[in-house]
């Protein structure tokens, strides 16, 4: 018997290096990829933060009364707005979290008080909200 490894042995271990090697770039490619994006991405939210003007506060504001819809042609039934409380309204910021930075990027109303919307009664920790205006989408 000879000393020498067979040639299948030797194609099995190449291929078995050949996979880790790939596995070790994949690896270290989105690791620098992820670090590259992450510089990106704090560059840009600076550059946004520094552009943007704080945002003023509104005190409250009272909504529009709610409008009954009522059908001309007898087809459909009036919409009853009666179970929405529209409560009162302070302005409110949206911020969102990605990878341990957050980004302020809306401002909006908050609806104080309302415990129904749509006819549906929210939870107790869910809070009616606006989107007045998209400063990063």
């Amino acid at each position: 018997m000879s000393n020498q490894p067979s040639q299948e042995y030797l194609l099995q271990l190449r291929e078995q290096l050949k996979a880790e090697v790939t596995q070790e770039l994949r690896e270290s490619f989105m690791e620098e990829f992820n670090v590259r994006i992450e510089k990106e991405f704090k560059k840009r939210w600076e550059g946004l933060r520094l552009s943007q003007q704080p945002p003023t506060i509104v005190e409250d504001e009272q909504p529009p009364p709610p409008i009954k819809k009522v059908s001309t042609k007898g087809s459909c039934s009036a919409v009853d707005l009666s179970g929405d409380d529209f409560g009162s309204t302070s302005q409110c910021e949206l911020y969102v979290e990605c990878n341990s930075l957050t980004q302020f990027v809306a401002l909006g109303k908050c609806y104080e008080g309302v415990t129904m919307l749509h006819n549906v009664s929210l939870p107790s920790n869910f809070m009616k909200v606006t989107a007045e205006k998209v400063l990063y989408g």
